[in-house]
């Protein structure tokens, strides 16, 4: 490691010890039930990259040869993607149900509610008489 400057020491433990705060954070996050188990995995896998990365720097640059710490974040993006995918899927599963339920509540004064507008007689309701035409607002009246 003598072969490292004091450059590289102070240019690689910032991001080094943020990802492991980050790291850190996200465990007891875990640990307490606040964020899934991939996220922890993926900031844990994220890590260990900055860490490779900064004992281990590579020679190459951006070269199209892989290292470790390549691999690390490689299956950090696919743990995101993967466990990412699988939580909005919970989440639109949960939602999913009342929404179509109220899609297709009836509207008062007759109608029905469908995806936001209220439509009556196969028409959507028009401009309400107040907002008029937007063209024929005074500038005046614009706020600045």
């Amino acid at each position: 490691m003598s072969w490292m400057t004091g450059w590289h020491w102070a240019l690689a433990v910032p991001p080094l010890g943020l990802a492991v705060l980050a790291a850190v954070g996200a465990l007891l996050r875990n640990r307490r039930g606040e964020i899934g188990g991939w996220l922890s995995l993926a900031i844990v896998l994220l890590a260990g990259s900055e860490l490779h990365n900064s004992l281990w720097p590579s020679a190459y640059g951006n070269s199209v040869l892989m290292n470790t710490a390549d691999v690390l974040r490689l299956a950090m993006a696919a743990v995101v993607v993967v466990g990412g995918t699988l939580e909005l899927r919970r989440i639109a599963s949960e939602r999913g149900a009342p929404g179509r339920r109220e899609r297709t509540r009836p509207a008062p004064g007759g109608g029905h509610l469908s995806q936001g507008r209220l439509h009556r007689h196969g028409r959507p309701r028009a401009r309400l008489p107040a907002l008029g035409h937007p063209t024929k607002i005074p500038l005046a009246s614009m706020p600045a």
